[in-house]
């Protein structure tokens, strides 16, 4: 699996950002992710140069030869845990790293992805999963946009009309990006540039090389060439150890990965610090390649993500129930008194409901993975001080024997914590408790789906950019949800109603909805879930009231209540394609409680109009 981790720490300086890269881990899958964080970057000695970014490269390896191990850097937790990660996705961790994957569609085998840190993920502007071999990013920067392609070319057991039909595709996509873009091209090459070549290809190569070059080293300096690009970790003299990037099991050493740049940017390359660095702890055979490059990125700011998700487990204890409706009493005391307009009205609301709740409650922490140990976590310790003395027959075997010792004590750790769910789950079960039973089930079993990062629309052109992609959904739900009628309105002959008969909404039917809600309900835009609204106490049932005889007054809604959040759900197929999601639609769990209450009122009224033989859907 090739992974390219972009982004990391940023400091603000008067002329401009400063970008260095530190991907955090996933553990996923069939695919293992580990912390570029701990035992990478921070062991290296980067310069403060002003507009650096740092893109670094590495193999990973499989799972079903490596065990999901635990993550080495405390700061950063666990994510993932499913047994199969194929096609494209893309997952975020709990950190608000974004991971952009594309591997086979049947088998686990080839992949390649970027792990995108946070701190640069507003400047993403695309992301283009091609093949299990190739998946490009791009990224807004100054003065030019960036576009990074990351490959994983075959090796030497594919024939040359394979190995052709890479480089085509590579081919295609270049021909496809802007020319004003600064394109970076970087992966497992499986090639071998020796400095034999240099008399030949001087301007795409330099001294840093191998031995000797093969075949497939060949095709890469023609491809090179054709494109006018350099092999940036070549062109400065490095040391053996700096060069290497692929460990062969007899203890042999070579240089298969490079990274490739427009030989226009070559003066952006900080060449010495351009070099391979100690790979990531995860027991794999190659190392990080990193470009250390000159550019800006451009300022994006994108609006935060407004979800509140609070801690609502907290108004289980009485105390701290009492709590909150004593502040929320508090706050609307003042409020009662005024008479505003419904939008005021509505607002005031929501605001009083949320700051309360977040005063009182505060905001819900995802949690990580509990089955990792400290135990395995020194063992991951011991593990990487031993990586650096792997040259050595000894320190190879030590290595091998504390990588065995990790795998065996993830295995029963993570045993001990499924017997322990299961113990839980029996235990809720035989209270009856079938709700909390259920939900450690789902915790227990679910596989997270990834999100799928473009989208085709009604042509069957990809579309990667955000932009394009909201607007290809609001076009779908649109078309989806757009009534056509069948009936002839001439028809239809309805009298209008009268007012004769018209009473304001009572408190006593307000009680009653609120009291009815179901819990558990993911809230609408307002962020307000109805386990706020039941120990709201009385002057939240009063707000409520008043509300809602002001919309059976006037007829008009608040904007709050008029918005929906429209969530897709995968189903089976191409996930690129809009059908192939099932759409829910959540809205306000206050504004459930006037169409419950017209609901109410006009069931007596329907059941005297509607047939016996008409028993669908009805009580009774």
């Amino acid at each position: 699996m090739q992974v390219t981790g972009l982004g990391g720490r940023v400091l603000r300086r008067t002329n401009g950002l400063v970008f260095m890269a530190k991907a955090s881990h996933l553990v996923g899958g069939n695919r293992l992710w580990s912390s570029l964080e701990r035992d990478g970057l921070r062991q290296v000695q980067m310069p403060k140069t002003r507009h650096m970014m740092y893109i670094p490269r590495n193999n990973l390896i499989p799972a079903r030869s490596q065990p999901k191990l635990p993550m080495t850097a405390p700061s950063v937790s666990h994510q993932g845990g499913r047994e199969k990660w194929k096609n494209a996705g893309e997952i975020q961790t709990e950190e608000g790293h974004a991971f952009y994957y594309r591997g086979d569609e049947n088998r686990h085998i080839h992949g390649v992805g970027f792990l995108v840190n946070k701190t640069i993920k507003n400047t993403l502007m695309g992301c283009q999963p091609v093949s299990s071999r190739l998946i490009t990013i791009r990224l807004r920067a100054k003065p030019f946009n960036i576009t990074v392609i990351q490959a994983y070319a075959p090796t030497k057991d594919y024939d040359d009309e394979y190995v052709e039909d890479f480089y085509s595709q590579i081919q295609d996509i270049i021909n496809k990006t802007d020319n004003k873009d600064i394109l970076i091209i970087q992966g497992d090459w499986n090639a071998k540039v020796s400095r034999d070549a240099l008399e030949d290809w001087d301007e795409f190569i330099g001294p840093s090389c191998n031995d000797t070059t093969n075949e497939r080293g060949l095709r890469l300096l023609e491809f090179a060439s054709y494109n006018n690009m350099m092999l940036a970790n070549t062109l400065a003299e490095h040391k053996a150890s700096r060069r290497w990037t692929w460990h062969a099991p007899n203890g042999q050493h070579n240089q298969i990965n490079y990274i490739l740049v427009q030989r226009r940017h070559r003066t952006g390359i900080n060449r010495p610090k351009t070099r391979t660095f100690p790979g990531a702890d995860v027991g794999s055979d190659h190392d990080r390649v990193m470009l250390n490059f000159r550019v800006r990125l451009r300022i994006v700011n994108k609006p935060k993500n407004t979800r509140l998700r609070f801690n609502l487990e907290k108004l289980k204890d009485p105390r701290i129930s009492e709590v909150f409706q004593a502040t929320v009493d508090g706050k609307f005391a003042p409020l009662l008194q005024l008479d505003e307009d419904l939008e005021a009205i509505t607002n005031n609301f929501n605001s009083v409901m949320t700051e309360t709740a977040n005063e009182v409650l505060g905001k819900s922490q995802r949690k990580s993975k509990p089955w990792v140990t400290d135990f395995i976590l020194e063992l991951c310790d011991k593990r990487r001080n031993q990586k650096k003395k792997k040259n050595t027959p000894e320190g190879r075997a030590e290595y091998r024997k504390t990588n065995k010792d990790i795998r065996r004590e993830m295995k029963y750790a993570k045993q001990r914590w499924i017997t322990k769910q299961c113990t839980d789950i029996e235990e809720k079960l035989a209270f009856n408790n079938t709700k909390k039973a259920f939900q450690l089930v789902k915790d227990l079993t679910k596989e997270k789906q990834a999100k799928v990062n473009s989208i085709k629309d009604k042509r069957g052109n990809s579309l990667t950019e955000e932009k394009e992609i909201l607007e290809r959904w609001t076009e779908y739900c649109s078309e989806l949800y757009t009534h056509q009628s069948r009936g002839d309105p001439s028809v239809l002959n309805v009298e209008e109603p009268t007012n004769e008969d018209d009473y304001p909404i009572l408190r006593d039917e307000v009680v009653a909805t609120v009291d009815s809600l179901r819990s558990g309900k993911s809230a609408g835009v307002d962020n307000i879930p109805s386990e706020l609204l039941k120990p709201g106490g009385e002057s939240t049932i009063d707000m409520l009231t008043i509300i809602c005889n002001k919309i059976w007054q006037t007829g008009e809604w608040p904007k709050p209540w008029t918005q929906s959040l429209i969530i897709v759900i995968p189903k089976k197929g191409n996930l690129q394609l809009c059908q192939n999601y099932r759409t829910i639609s959540l809205i306000s769990h206050a504004s459930k409680v006037m169409l419950r209450i017209i609901l109410d009122r006009l069931k007596p009224q329907a059941e005297s109009i509607i047939a016996e033989e008409q028993a669908g859907f009805r009580k009774g």
